[in-house]
């Protein structure tokens, strides 16, 4: 038996009709009635039989069985019913005639509904609920959200792309929330997300852009800023982490207690739902934090940077604060609510001061405090942006969402334009007339945004939208935890785009069950078969083919990576699973697999309206960036500042307390270790310096000189660098390897001590070769010297720059081993000799070694010059044809391994 299915049918409903019932009175009456007209029936046709036997039809026929004759005779018959209808009465119908027509308007057969296994289909242009993206509604519900372009499915699977049309969204239906769910390269930015922006330039409302990928032009929504710009629309532009940002005054909207309470919540958020551990504490340290935030915020200049000034406060210092508040105002709410704190001992103040600081640790960067304090004229008027059709652009690098930084602005930042959202609508009736969009792509990536669940529900009664798109479900769950993911999917979300070409293969599985099951039919051929005449051979005696509809999946798992890219399934309400390809703006024609050229794309034309010259628009949004359209024109590198920090530089260099290293495979990265607390004003400098990247970073005790910043260092800068550098390396090892030098009080300590390192003596250090290497990467020849039975490099600290130039030399001499085949026919030519007592010289490895520096070390050991003799020597030529034998094994090994 073979089973095989046919192209999908699904969505068929029938109704099917049972035995017609009557109700058991009826059902009497009607009986009644047909007895009735019986009973004059059966008494005509009795007296029109004895009528006819009386006029001698009985003679006719059989006599005996007169009746049952005369009904089978044709001219008997015929007087019969003549007779009948003269003399039947007619009126006696009538209880009959009622009787039929109460069974047919009472006896009614039940129906039974019968649906198709599966009834999931793909919407078709001429599907009722497809109507809502294609016209306007009543009154000024107009379409102007976007959808892409329907792909109709008909019934046996294929696409009439005759009928592939643009969709839209109704004005009443666009504050709905919207999931986009696509891996790399599914096409949901360039698809979704830009067309999206791109229309709100040019239907005239406002969107709320967060952008991860900030300034990148080849991906994010960069270059959008321009489109918007050339366009004639507003934009604001915060990019906290640039120079020429405009202003965000995030504690503006601290007036009293409870915002700031609000506030350090932002900061140090607790679980939205369920228990937080150790809530005690963490509401302590809240309060302290909404203390300080109240303080700053009621300063002449608020600022994050005061604020994390007041987290560095060590308890005195707090104290002594806190009692020049309590002598202005001990009634305030500072005073009131931090009073408490100091009855927690100075080390459990010390912890509360270290939790806020750790908290606020994003402020140590200067542009960060700069962009989020208020400033007149440089301040971003958010609540103008709700007023007429703004792009208001929010752009972190995500360099700095990396370790968390970033998630504490970003959180302020989305607390504090929600805060101006709810108050501009309450100015506006409690609505906002001109829709509001947030853009939220890689959504995950911005961390945990607290309370995020009851702000999609809440402003969305605004009339704001939330557009948020991630890569899987389960980034999410890591972000948000299981239960809050599923509900933040599920409960706030109206409509749900997903591209199945890109959806990770652990999750496709959910959303084929989402999507439902259609229905297909199912044939079964049968066929039983018996010997022919009894021989091999058989004959078929019965075949049949039976047929039974049942339920697949729409969307097989199996079907997902045979998607194009770009194209797209939307879930919403109304309407059946919609598949619908989304071209980006830039393309004049739909470009996929299969789909037939010359289908124009319904938002080319408006782009075209705006860039007919096909600008690059992510260069000429970093050309308005630069030249102040969005807030401050970019400051250009000033000398001054340059030799601000060779000068810098210098002191350090003569500050014992501050040491040099490099470090990277190559010592390709140059760093200043402070052993002290640097003071305040050098702490002002190194902010200044990181901010033009002179330094890779400003906090902890190791700042690194960017490449950037080494171009500047004039040469013999340079080379009083590198000797401290050297010096640093050296010294650091030392510091930290004491049990393996030579008659160290650590040494001496222990009863079974390390292998012996290094020596030192005074300025003059020795160390051995494989330290030497693995500090330096080369171990120089000519420093050699031998103590007693092990060689060691000798390292003048006094002179830095002859090892210095001595390394140098070693690294220019050095060279990769020879090639296959030289090595080859070298190994050859030493094979030839090998039995013969080789001298030292002859095996040495030499410049060419590149093998470990343990092997090097043993190589060198082998070739010992005459002056380095002693008493022990003799013992050592013993051994000489046995190191000489391990190190052509190692050769040996190196050429082999290339």
């Amino acid at each position: 038996m073979t089973t095989h299915g046919q192209q999908p049918l699904a969505g068929s409903v029938s109704k099917q009709q049972g035995v017609r019932k009557l109700p058991l009175g009826l059902l009497f009456l009607v009986i009644a009635g047909v007895i009735v007209a019986l009973i004059p029936l059966w008494t005509t046709s009795v007296k029109v039989m004895g009528a006819l036997a009386e006029a001698g039809w009985n003679t006719v026929v059989n006599p005996k069985y007169f009746a049952f004759a005369c009904l089978n005779h044709l001219e008997c018959t015929a007087a019969y019913n003549k007779a009948l209808q003269a003399n039947y009465p007619y009126i006696w119908l009538a209880p009959l005639v009622v009787s039929l027509i109460i069974y047919g308007l009472k006896a009614k057969p039940k129906e039974y509904v019968v649906k198709d296994p599966g009834m999931a289909w793909w919407a078709q242009a001429e599907d009722k609920g497809i109507e809502q993206y294609l016209s306007h509604g009543k009154g000024d519900n107009k379409l102007i959200g976007y959808l892409g372009h329907l792909m109709s499915v008909k019934r046996d699977g294929d696409i009439d792309y005759k009928k592939t049309i643009p969709l839209y969204v109704r004005q009443n239906d666009l504050a709905e929330n919207v999931l986009v769910m696509g891996g790399v390269g599914a096409g949901k930015t360039r698809g979704y997300f830009r067309p999206l922006m791109m229309l709100a330039a040019h239907l005239g409302y406002t969107i709320i852009v967060i952008d991860m990928k900030f300034p990148q032009a080849d991906s994010g929504f960069f270059d959008m800023v321009g489109y918007w710009k050339k366009k004639g629309r507003d934009v604001m532009l915060f990019t906290p982490f640039a120079e020429n940002t405009m202003r965000l005054p995030l504690l503006e909207s601290v007036t009293d207690y409870a915002s700031a309470l609000s506030m350090a919540s932002t900061i140090m958020p607790p679980p939205e739902y369920g228990p937080e551990p150790g809530k005690h504490y963490r509401d302590r340290d809240r309060g302290v934090l909404a203390g300080f935030i109240l303080a700053v915020a009621q300063s002449e200049h608020p600022s994050f940077g005061e604020l994390l000034r007041y987290s560095r406060f060590t308890p005195q210092e707090l104290k002594e604060w806190f009692e020049l508040q309590r002598g202005i105002n001990e009634e305030s709410d500072v005073v009131q609510n931090l009073k408490g704190v100091f009855a927690q001992g100075d080390k459990e103040v010390a912890s509360v001061l270290q939790g806020i600081k750790n908290a606020l640790k994003i402020f140590y960067d200067p542009r960060v405090a700069r962009a989020t304090q208020g400033l007149e004229g440089e301040n971003m008027d958010v609540r103008a942006a709700f007023r007429r059709p703004t792009m208001l652009y929010v752009g972190i690098q995500q360099e700095y969402m990396m370790e968390g930084d970033g998630v504490i602005l970003l959180q302020l930042v989305k607390r504090y334009i929600d805060k101006q959202i709810m108050k501009e609508a309450e100015a506006q009736g409690g609505r906002f007339k001109r829709h509001v969009a947030y853009i939220l792509d890689e959504f995950p990536a911005m961390g945990q945004l607290p309370y995020m669940m009851r702000s999609l529900g809440v402003l969305r009664s605004y009339n704001v939208s939330h557009h948020i798109g991630l890569q899987t479900l389960s980034q999410l769950s890591v972000v948000y935890g299981d239960d809050y993911s599923k509900a933040l999917t599920t409960n706030v979300i109206g409509r749900k785009i997903f591209y199945p070409r890109a959806i990770d293969a652990d999750e496709r599985q959910v959303l084929s069950d989402y999507i439902g099951d259609t229905t297909v039919y199912e044939f079964s051929d049968t066929d039983s078969r018996r010997a022919f005449m009894g021989t091999q051979l058989d004959e078929a005696t019965r075949s049949g083919v039976s047929m039974k509809k049942v339920a697949r999946p729409l969307l097989p798992v199996e079907e997902f990576p045979h998607f194009r890219a770009m194209e797209a399934i939307i879930s919403s309400r109304g309407v059946d699973p919609i598949r619908t390809f989304m071209p980006a703006i830039e393309d004049e024609f739909l470009e996929g697999q299969d789909i037939p050229r010359g289908i124009p794309n319904g938002l080319y034309a408006l782009y075209k309206q705006v860039n007919p010259e096909r600008v690059n628009m992510g260069k000429y949004t970093t050309q308005l960036l630069e030249s102040g359209a969005f807030g401050i024109k970019v400051q250009q590198h000033i000398p001054d500042v340059e030799d601000r920090f060779c000068e810098q530089l210098q002191r350090w260099l003569k500050d014992p307390q501050i040491k040099f290293r490099r470090s990277g495979s190559n010592k390709e990265r140059l760093y200043i270790e402070f052993i002290r607390e640097r003071t305040e004003e050098e702490q002002q400098l190194v902010d200044g310096f990181y901010v033009q990247k002179y330094l890779s970073g400003r906090t902890g005790q190791s700042l690194r000189v960017s490449a950037e910043g080494e171009k500047l260092l004039p040469a013999r800068l340079m080379d009083e660098l590198e000797q401290a550098a050297l010096l640093g390396q050296l010294n650091g090892w030392l510091e930290h390897h004491k049990e393996e030098i030579e008659s160290t009080p650590e040494r001496e300590a222990l009863s079974e001590p390390p292998e012996l390192q290094a020596i030192v003596r005074g300025d003059i250090v020795l160390l051995r070769f494989k330290i030497c290497t693995s500090l330096f990467g080369q171990a120089p020849m000519s420093l050699m010297k031998r103590v007693g039975k092990a060689q060691y490099i000798e390292i003048d600290r006094s002179d830095p720059r002859r090892f210095m130039e001595v390394l140098a030399e070693a690294e220019e001499n050095s060279s990769p081993l020879a090639n296959p085949v030289d090595m080859e026919e070298t190994h050859t030519a030493e094979a030839a000799v090998s039995a013969a007592p080789a001298p030292a010289a002859a095996i040495m490895p030499g410049a060419g070694w590149t093998g470990s520096a343990e092997d090097q070390e043993l190589a060198e050991a082998v070739m010992m010059p005459a002056s380095f003799a002693d008493e022990d020597y003799e013992k050592e030529e013993e051994d000489q044809g046995e190191l000489e034998a391990y190190v052509q094994r190692e050769m040996d090994e190196q050429h082999l391994h290339g």
